[in-house]
């Protein structure tokens, strides 16, 4: 017969008795936890007893406590737990109406180990959002995503954010979205967009994190062509934009510093664009692109984190 631990057997006998013994159980798993405070698997099992015995405050306190202890860690056993906690206050949190942060602890929970169960509460809650960015799917009212484009671009800073970048539309307007769990809180915010009429979609061409000066964020490359129409519906790409962007998270908050490197619409006669240098002080250096044309406010040397809006 296979060994579980004192802990665990408690749980299991909690979730199966009636009332009053699930409160008794309840009050043995607290004891477990008083007895070691520094070990978070008995917070993460008590966490659990209480989703099911529908005290969900109670289950949320208890998954966070266990979860700031386990991000500490690198072993592959308390990633394995930590995503399970993960699990248990995402359900606490939906137990709570509080459906963008379950979101964000189901998305967790899957980025640490694969499960199938975890996987259908998050489609539950984000229906019809790329899986990937269901997370934030409450955050990009008025944005679409085509089926078709390619996987999330990815980035982790220094600061031990999880960055993912992705292409989309709002309007009819191609765009690039950032997006990151900040404060616990799904956040997103549009890196660059283009001027395009109609169809073409902006690609991302790499996405890097670096630290300048006193910013830890994500240097984006995004390029893209599409059909600026000009009074005509062809269908030819007969504009192109690009863009530098620096990314980072400012307390609760996503930052962005966009730089247009190259702007195309087939009604001007010449280019708009500069190019761009990002020094490890924390600053970025522009000048006129060669056959472009930019205005003079844009040239010069410019604090990142001043730029950013």
């Amino acid at each position: 017969m296979r060994h579980v631990g004192p802990a665990l057997a408690v749980l299991a006998v909690a979730l199966a008795a009636p009332l009053d013994a699930q409160d008794a159980a309840l009050e043995r798993l607290r004891a477990a936890v008083d007895a070691a405070p520094s070990e978070p698997r008995h917070r993460c099992e008590l966490a659990s007893a209480l989703v099911r015995a529908e005290r969900h405050r109670e289950a949320v306190e208890a998954a966070s406590a266990a979860i700031d202890a386990l991000r500490a860690r690198t072993d592959a056993t308390s990633r394995r737990v930590l995503g399970a906690c993960l699990y248990n206050r995402g359900r606490a949190h939906e137990g709570l109406d509080a459906n963008a942060r379950a979101i964000g602890d189901y998305a967790d929970s899957l980025d640490l180990r694969p499960n199938d169960t975890v996987a259908a509460r998050l489609a539950a809650l984000a229906p019809g959002a790329p899986p990937a960015l269901a997370a934030f799917a409450a955050t990009l009212d008025g944005f679409a995503f085509d089926d078709t484009a390619p996987a999330l671009t990815r980035a982790r800073t220094r600061d031990r954010v999880q960055w993912s970048f992705v292409p989309s539309r709002r309007m009819e307007e191609p765009t690039v979205v950032a997006v990151a769990r900040l404060c616990g809180v799904p956040r997103a915010a549009v890196v660059t967009a283009a001027s395009f009429d109609d169809y073409g979609q902006l690609g991302i061409e790499r996405a890097t994190a670096r630290v300048l000066g006193d910013v830890d964020g994500v240097v984006v490359r995004v390029a893209g062509t599409g059909d600026a129409t000009c009074g005509r519906m062809d269908g030819v790409m007969d504009a192109r934009h690009e863009a530098t962007a620096v990314v980072f998270a400012d307390g609760c908050e996503i930052r962005v510093a966009s730089f247009v490197t190259s702007r195309f619409v087939c009604d001007q006669r010449q280019p708009d664009g500069v190019t761009v240098r990002l020094d490890a002080s924390g600053h970025a250096v522009t000048s006129r692109r060669a056959g472009h044309q930019a205005p003079p406010a844009r040239i010069g040397t410019f604090r990142i984190r001043d730029l950013a809006r």
